[in-house]
């Protein structure tokens, strides 16, 4: 009989009323009904049955399925063959052994191969049984944390030296079968000593375990992220096809330490310095790209930090160059990588309900890349026609399920990716073609213009905001403050919404100077009726500053990151619940519901 597998289970079975998945291996159909009358009188602990007849079919059930403990009837030996065969093959999960006729020869040869207890079949009774089983499934639970105690990180979780090893021959070994690049880093964080100094050991502690969850947030689960002392981290990335996906993926871990993290009542930020080396590249004995990831996370550091740097300066130089190629670009539209997430935008005062669509790229290798990544691509290789008509299309589809929540003052933004006044007028065409047939009114779209695009349609004749206006569109100035700033685009009477950049934020409402600006834009856009959403909001400070200053609305991560479009609904449902025509939220109740994978 067997009991085995499920891990996750087994720190719990030694309570009473936990149920224990067991399999009986045994040919014999008295032998079998005996034993398991007997697992059912035991009280203390329920137990799910199976039954394997032969051999090879125990083992197979082994190997398919999760269970927690496995009884194994002796008869003529082949109770004794089952248990080497289980031996050989490495099978987990603990195994009791009940024999017809014992022997002390069996016995001894039984609890050589690992048995985890050898009965006499004619002489066990409840009492006993159960004494085994609980015994077999206690030493299987110790086992199972030793062995994670030898391979875990015990502050963080995360790997330690010893599994990460294990993981970067496997992936080598993989990598040399199937002509693919490994990458090898090594990140080492800027800043955390002065933090572990000045606000001590457990600050240390648990700005460590914060960055442990943050770096394997942005990995596939193919991917290994161990901690190795310290304040350092070395990380295996799988199945590159590219050198650049290589600097992709760096990226996205620098950005992910880079934002600030609460430690009690103070705020502190730390930046990473990290090192790369590409398996056959630069070497192909783990210990040499170790040592090569290294030396290169060291001339990162020397460089200023916040940066990465391959072991290959002349590799390097190549990935500087660009880590997303137009084929790639055009190949992920054609095979439908691409896809919505929606950010709203809470509301501080009552009024419209805004939601900011957002195009990012599931990329087969990458996976989720955001789109500061691959919009500069786009427009340098001329496919924001492409995109931008994409966009159109899932938007307008989006907008038409939202409907059932009967929100009639809801809105979607979408940035515009095109710069040319034709280009313009070929977008709205789109629009009011796609609108109608979905039931969609005009006024639910809103396009995202930057302050340089408007200047420049403006310079033109304004060709482009006419356009706009003519087809009923919604229009807001996006960016605003975050060059050079002009109020020409409030003049223009066409601009219902005005998102104040995260630039303007800084500092405010501490610095008075900046206060003031923020306050006299908003008054300025209250005058002239002009919606306010302030983008990257950092502090409950600001939110307070900007709800008393009627700003309309807050987009930013801290209210609520971008959602899927199955949690955006869930969002939006909640907000039709409550019957008003904006869902006024407090900043710290606003739904986090399950965001997508962070994008690099």
């Amino acid at each position: 009989m067997f009991l085995g597998g499920g891990n996750a289970q087994v720190g719990a079975l030694l309570t009473r009323g936990d149920e224990v998945r067991a399999l009986l291996v045994d040919d014999d159909d008295d032998g079998f009904v005996l034993t398991r009358s007997r697992l059912d009188r035991i009280r203390h602990l329920r137990f799910r049955i199976e039954r394997a007849s032969g051999d090879e079919e125990g083992l197979a059930r082994l190997h398919g399925a999760a269970f927690d403990i496995c009884l194994v009837a002796e008869r003529d030996g082949r109770g004794m063959a089952f248990l080497r065969a289980a031996r050989s093959r490495e099978v987990p999960v603990p195994i009791v052994m009940l024999a017809a006729e014992p022997c002390l020869e069996a016995d001894l040869e039984a609890m050589a191969l690992g048995v985890a207890d050898f009965l006499d079949e004619d002489h066990v009774d409840d009492v006993l049984l159960e004494r085994a089983v609980r015994y077999a499934l206690a030493r299987r639970r110790q086992a199972d944390r030793l062995s994670r105690l030898a391979r875990q990180d015990q502050l963080t979780g995360l790997a330690n030296r010893t599994l990460l090893q294990d993981r970067l021959e496997r992936a080598l070994a993989w990598a040399r079968r199937n002509d693919r690049l490994v990458a090898v880093m090594i990140l080492d964080l800027n800043g955390f000593k002065q933090v572990n100094d000045g606000l001590g050991h457990a600050a240390g502690d648990r700005l460590l375990c914060v960055m442990a969850e943050r770096l394997q947030g942005r990995l596939r689960e193919t991917d290994t992220v161990a901690r190795t002392g310290g304040d350092e981290f070395a990380l295996v990335i799988e199945n590159l096809a590219r050198p650049e996906h290589a600097a992709l993926v760096a990226r996205k871990l620098l950005d992910a330490v880079a934002p600030p993290v609460l430690l009690g009542d103070r705020e502190v930020r730390v930046t990473a310095s990290l090192g790369i080396a590409l398996y056959p590249d630069d070497a192909d004995a783990p210990a040499d790209l170790q040592g090569a990831a290294d030396a290169a996370m060291y001339r990162a550091k020397a460089e200023g930090g916040n940066l990465y740097r391959f072991a290959n300066p002349a590799l390097e130089r190549s990935v500087q160059r660009g880590a997303l190629l137009a084929s790639d670009l055009r190949r992920g539209l054609l095979a439908g990588e691409f896809v919505l997430h929606f950010q709203p935008q809470i509301a501080l005062v009552p009024g419209e309900v805004g939601i900011a669509a957002l195009p990012f790229w599931r990329h087969a290798e990458l996976g989720l890349i955001a789109p500061d990544r691959f919009l500069p691509l786009a427009e340098a290789s001329g496919l924001t026609d492409l995109l931008m008509a994409w966009m159109v299309d899932a938007a307008i589809d989006q907008l038409a399920a939202w409907r059932r929540f009967e929100l009639d003052q809801l809105h979607l933004a979408l940035p515009l990716l095109v710069r040319r006044q034709l280009q313009w007028s070929d977008l709205t065409g789109m629009v009011e073609q796609r609108l109608q047939p979905a039931g969609v009114p005009p006024r639910a779209i809103e396009i995202e213009v930057d302050e340089a695009r408007l200047l420049a349609d403006l310079d033109g004749g304004g060709a482009g905001l006419k356009w706009l206006r003519a087809a009923g569109l919604r229009l807001a100035l996006d960016a605003f403050g975050s060059g050079v700033t002009s109020l020409r685009g409030f003049q223009s009477g066409a601009i219902d919404t005005i998102k104040l950049d995260r630039v303007l934020l800084q500092g405010i409402p501490a610095d008075a100077p900046q206060t003031a600006t923020v306050t006299a834009i908003l008054e300025l856009a209250r005058h002239l009726g002009i919606r306010c959403v302030a983008t990257g909001a950092e502090s409950q400070a600001q939110v307070a500053f900007l709800r008393h200053h009627d700003c309309s609305a807050v987009q930013a991560f801290m209210s609520c990151p971008p959602l899927p479009a199955d949690a955006c609904a869930r969002w939006l449902e909640q907000a039709a619940a409550r019957r008003d025509a904006a869902p006024v939220l407090p900043i710290a109740a606003a739904p986090r519901a399950a965001p997508a994978p962070t994008p690099t």
